[in-house]
């Protein structure tokens, strides 16, 4: 490649990876706090808490018949910390709206430490009241409809997010709510959890207490929102997906774009689940039976912890950007409220919803299990097929050698052994077009101002040579899906999170290799560690480029020079991405460095040589064989020769009306 192409296509490529990276991730702040202590079902806090006004109806004469002695008869007692767990998750439930006030992944840890001693990790909490009072799995609402072919029309909404329940059950294995809402439809809400599995079961059984048909529908909270990883890559976002003919849609709202909006609006058809979801987990309301779900909204979380700067994020926690505005970073997070689709249940009749609660990692092996596109919600960014082999590699490695820093090193090995043929291309490329540069130069200085000849008569000197003048492009641009399809798997394998490489160093794949923790803010950059792949990469990018050919053209060698800023503007982009991916990309450079070395040394003594075509003929061709197809630059010499026709046709004709 010519270094007059070279350059700005380097610099494009920097700019479409910093547009990126930009695209790709959301708001952060850091750690939600460990929810605290839960008391067992057997000692759970029951309270007295006299009952509201009664709710309010619709008009007598549109509403459903009551019938006598539904409204509840004595008040219901608060409880906390019903607990239902498998081997793999932990549940906390309560019995105001019958709702979930957390969960824990037990083989997961928490992406910050104690507080206390800095050194151990607690068990992830994933799902917990982020928003204080606003809990995950519970019915926030009901609105009472008409009948279909009643003459008139009307509707009535009731709040019931904070009706408490009658808790008629409550074992290892299943835990059984009972509430009556409007005093005329009754909830019953079982939920059971199976060993082994990474969800609750859930069943809704609506019951009509009225002498006449009930229609309703119903608002059901899904999680309210996920815990976040790391304030300097958020990653929050809502999920949908959808049945699109024989496969399944997703459509992702990111948490930023929510916190914007307050609420965002989400309606089609054939709904099969709706999620909360961040860079390595999911949590997922899946409809069992049936697609009840007929609209999503994506509404806004206010973190309280973040908010009043307790628990993980006390004051210093946040960078300087963020902490200067507590209240909007503390916006960080996004819920999903599903909407059911009508029911309509006659006197004293009933009607079961079934759903599964899912609250799992992003790994393809658990979420295959639950089908309807759940695998869908591990994103590996644009060229997901790509990502997935990717994957697969790294994971066949570990299987091997079981560190993933080192799989990571074999994978840039296969990597770079992969697309040798490519780099070798693009580097011949390079090389002819650096010895074609005096001819090129000799003709500038023959042909002066005549552009149109100049270019013409380049071309031709290229075909005479078989030389591409994208030689050294095309290979690369082959290259960049399995660059951005890395960039997308190493930033998102669930598989490098806490993983480490070398304790000491690089104990956490996931995270930037933090040496020294400053224990402050440096002023712009935002920076809190001190990094050392970032260095390393700068170093084996100024190394590589000193193994470039250096060019003879006076304006190639200002491009070039300017390219020796490059390598620390990647730097400053890169400085806090995780140590995984850096590690690749330096690790890339540096085997890259060697592989131009050897390159250059076969190259060594290459000479230019005219394609003698009539020769290359006589020896391949048969008779009877049709010609062989124009190449490139005989199609760019024929377009050449149209257009330059065409000029001097419209030229002529315009000196003629003169």
């Amino acid at each position: 490649m010519d270094k007059k192409n070279l350059i700005p296509f380097l610099m494009l490529s920097a700019l479409v990876l910093a547009a990126w990276y930009a695209a790709t991730f959301f708001l952060a702040p850091k750690k939600a706090a460990e929810p605290a202590p839960q008391p067992i079902p057997g000692q759970a806090e029951q309270q007295g808490v006299q009952e509201g006004p009664a709710l309010a109806h619709p008009a007598a004469d549109q509403a459903p018949a009551l019938p006598e002695g539904t409204a509840p008869a004595s008040e219901v007692p608060l409880i906390r910390g019903i607990v239902l767990e498998n081997d793999k998750i932990k549940t906390s439930w309560t019995n105001r709206g019958a709702a979930l006030q957390y969960v824990q992944l037990k083989e997961f840890q928490a992406p910050y430490f104690e507080k206390t001693d800095g050194k151990e990790r607690p068990v992830l909490t994933l799902v917990r009241d982020f928003e204080e009072g606003r809990y995950s799995d519970a019915i926030e609402g009901v609105t009472f409809r008409s009948l279909e072919d009643a003459p008139e029309q009307w509707s009535h909404e009731e709040p019931t997010s904070d009706v408490r329940y009658r808790l008629i059950q409550a074992s290892p294995e299943r835990i059984v709510f009972e509430g009556i809402l409007a005093g005329r439809l009754k909830v019953r809400k079982t939920v059971t959890i199976a060993q082994g599995a990474y969800n609750c079961d859930v069943t809704l059984e609506f019951s009509n207490l009225g002498r006449e048909p009930l229609r309703f529908d119903y608002r059901l909270r899904g999680a309210m929102g996920i815990e976040q990883e790391d304030v300097r890559r958020p990653s929050m976002a809502t999920a949908v997906a959808h049945r699109d003919g024989n496969g399944f849609g997703l459509q992702t709202v990111r948490a930023a774009t929510v916190a914007k909006k307050g609420t965002v609006q989400n309606e089609g058809a054939h709904m099969v689940w709706a999620a909360a979801v961040n860079q390595y987990f999911v949590a997922a309301t899946r409809p069992v039976q049936g697609e009840w779900i007929r609209s999503v909204s994506s509404e806004v979380v206010t973190d309280t912890e973040m908010l009043h700067a307790r628990g993980r994020w006390t004051p210093g926690t946040l960078p300087p950007n963020q902490e200067a505005n507590r209240a909007q970073a503390a916006r960080s997070k996004a819920a999903v409220i599903m909407q059911s689709t009508p029911a309509t249940i006659p006197a004293g009749g009933s009607e079961k919803r079934e759903y599964q609660f899912i609250c799992a990692p992003k790994l393809d092996s658990i979420l295959e299990q639950y089908g309807q596109g759940m695998p869908d919600a591990i994103s590996l960014g644009w060229f997901r097929r790509i990502g997935l082999v990717m994957l697969a590699i790294l994971r066949f490695f570990y299987r091997l050698i079981p560190n993933y820093g080192v799989a990571i090193l074999l994978l840039t090995v296969v990597m770079r052994i992969a697309l040798h043929p490519l780099t070798r291309k693009s580097q011949i490329g390079m090389r002819k077009m650096q010895l074609l540069q005096p001819k090129i130069a000799e003709m500038k200085r023959k042909y002066g101002d005549d552009r149109e000849r100049f270019t013409r008569e380049q071309m031709e000197i290229f075909r005479r040579y078989g030389v591409h003048p994208m030689g050294g492009c095309w290979p690369m641009m082959l290259q960049m899906p399995v660059f951005i399809a890395l960039f997308g798997t190493l930033r998102s394998a669930i598989e490098l999170r806490q993983a480490h490489f070398i304790p000491g160093w690089i104990s956490d794949l996931s995270q930037p290799d933090a040496v020294v923790n400053l224990g402050f803010y440096i002023p712009m950059l935002n920076w809190n560690t001190i990094n050392i792949l970032p260095f390393l990469m700068v170093a084996a990018s100024l190394l590589s480029q000193q193994m470039m050919p250096k060019p003879t053209d006076p304006q190639a060698q200002k491009q070039q020079k300017m390219m020796k800023y490059m390598p620390a503007a990647f730097a400053l982009i890169l400085y806090n991405f995780p140590s995984g991916l850096l590690l690749y990309w330096t690790t890339s450079t540096s085997i890259g460095i060697l592989e131009s070395w050897l390159i250059r040394r076969r190259m060594e003594g290459m000479e230019l040589k005219p394609v003698d075509e009539q020769r290359k003929a006589a020896k391949g061709a048969r008779p009877g064989t049709q010609p062989a197809k124009r190449g490139l630059l005989d199609k760019l010499m024929g377009a050449m020769e149209q257009h330059e026709k065409k000029s001097r046709l419209q030229a002529a004709k315009k000196k003629r009306e003169q």
